[in-house]
This record gives structure tokens, C-alpha cells and sequence, in this order.
């Protein structure tokens, strides 16, 4: 099967192709259009972030802990770790009586490399609050703090949370639990194996808010673009331009 959909030319000549996928979908989660293997099976990484949130919102776990839309947002994020996304983490640890030491995402510089040098060239050191994936995590800090949970293995794919979320991916997609594999993200979250199409799908639920829930997502998302991504980043650039008419979540590697 042909899976070129992109050459990059240089003086007539094709200089390199990528390869790909693609699966369009209507509010009905009906096919409208595709490319190559529509049920190309690959795993969700970061785009699944509205997804994992969800069950902090249906909980009430935003309200339980005086949490808005800015919240939400920072929680789907793939963020640069500029200064408004790292407040915004911030007072979600305060709220929910967390500390960046407890986050178990890792650390890496910010994504925005201006900001990166800036901290480097103040000597401030990176913490796991720069990760781009830490809204996340204070999520799931968030989650298990609500249920009472113990927040130092929240990663396990045996946790409550972790299998909350395998639950309600299992939900959305149709997809009975045991038959979606989980492996490890980048930043030590569980992340889970789908078909393309059936990823498309659950856009389409969380774009058209297929509940209230997800409505709140998305509106989050679509309110505050910036939080989802930052500085050049395509999530953002491109909710800022759809001005509320798109929610866009990328995922590394896809």
C-alpha cells in the first residue's frame, strides 16, 4: 500500500517523502475521507490528554478543588513550559495540596527554547515542572487526591486512576478494555494502541461535546489555546485561528 502523501522537491528532484495516514470522520464518527490504512493501529501518546481528564471533570474534581477552565486546558496540554503555563500548573498542585515533588513525569528543558535559555542563563534549575506533559500529571495528582488515592504509584497501569482512564478509553471507543494494549509514554504515563479511525472517532465526541463533560473539555481547550500548546505551537496556532470552531490535540508521533 502506497503511504506517501507528502515529497519535498529541491530543484525538480524529490528529496525526501513522509509517509502516513489519514481518517476523516463526521460528528457521526461516520468515514467522509482517508488515506492509506484507516485502521492503522498506533499508540495515542499526548493526544489522548482530553481523554485522560475526563474523569477528573466528571468526578467534580474541578469544582471539589476550585479549579476553571485554564485548568482544564493546562491538563490537555503538550505545553513549552512558558511562565503562564507553569503558574497555571502550579496552582493546580496548591489546590489539590500537591508539590512539583511529586510529579512523575520527568524533567526536560521547556519546549520553547527562548524560555529554556533564559532559566539556563538565570541558573535556575529544570524541574518536572517544565515537563511539557506535568498539566497531565498534576491531573492525575488531582484525581487521586479527590478519591483519596495514593499519590506516589499513580503511574501504575493498576492504579484506580490509571485504570479509570483505561476505562473510559474503552468507553468512547468501542473497544472492550483487554483489547487495547497499554505501554509506557514518555513521560511514564500509561498510553494506549488504537486504530486510526477509531482515534478519529473520539475527536469527533470531543469536538461536537458528546456529553457535558466533554463539552467542557473542549470548551476549555478551544478558550485557551495558548495553555494547550504555546509559542508556535501548532495546537495553539491553530485554535487561535479556528477562534472556537476547532479543538486540536497533537501527539508526539503523530
Amino acid at each position: 500500500m502506497n503511504t506517501s502523501f507528502i515529497q519535498v522537491f529541491r530543484d525538480g528532484y524529490v528529496e525526501c517523502v513522509h509517509n502516513g495516514y489519514i481518517a476523516v470522520v463526521d460528528r457521526a464518527g461516520n468515514l467522509q475521507a482517508g488515506f492509506g490504512d484507516i485502521q492503522y493501529k498506533t499508540y495515542w501518546r499526548s493526544a489522548a490528554k482530553p481523554f485522560q481528564v475526563y474523569p477528573l471533570v466528571k468526578d467534580g474534581g474541578i469544582k471539589a478543588f476550585s479549579l476553571k477552565n485554564q485548568h482544564i486546558a493546562v491538563m490537555c496540554a503538550s505545553h513549552t513550559a512558558e511562565p503562564e503555563h507553569i503558574a497555571v500548573v502550579e496552582s493546580i498542585l496548591k489546590n489539590t495540596g500537591c508539590s512539583r515533588g511529586m510529579l512523575k513525569c520527568g524533567v526536560h528543558p521547556p519546549l520553547y527554547e527562548s524560555e529554556a535559555y533564559r532559566l539556563a542563563y538565570m541558573g535556575v534549575p529544570f524541574s518536572a515542572v517544565h515537563n511539557n506533559c506535568s498539566g497531565k500529571h498534576a491531573g492525575f495528582l488531582a484525581q487521586a487526591v479527590l478519591h483519596k488515592y495514593d499519590t506516589e504509584t499513580y503511574l501504575a497501569p493498576q492504579h484506580p486512576i490509571q485504570k479509570r482512564i483505561h476505562a473510559v478509553i474503552s468507553s468512547f471507543s468501542g473497544v472492550s478494555a483487554d483489547d487495547i494494549p497499554i505501554a509506557i509514554d514518555g513521560c511514564s504515563a500509561p498510553t494506549y494502541h488504537l486504530p486510526l479511525y477509531t482515534m478519529a472517532g473520539m475527536f469527533s465526541l470531543l469536538a461536537r461535546g458528546a456529553d457535558a463533560h466533554l463539552a467542557a473539555i473542549r470548551n476549555a481547550m478551544t478558550a485557551h489555546p495558548f495553555l494547550v500548546g504555546g509559542t508556535d505551537r501548532f495546537d495553539t496556532l491553530f485554535m487561535q485561528v479556528a477562534k472556537g470552531r476547532f479543538v486540536s490535540k497533537i501527539g508526539a508521533e503523530g
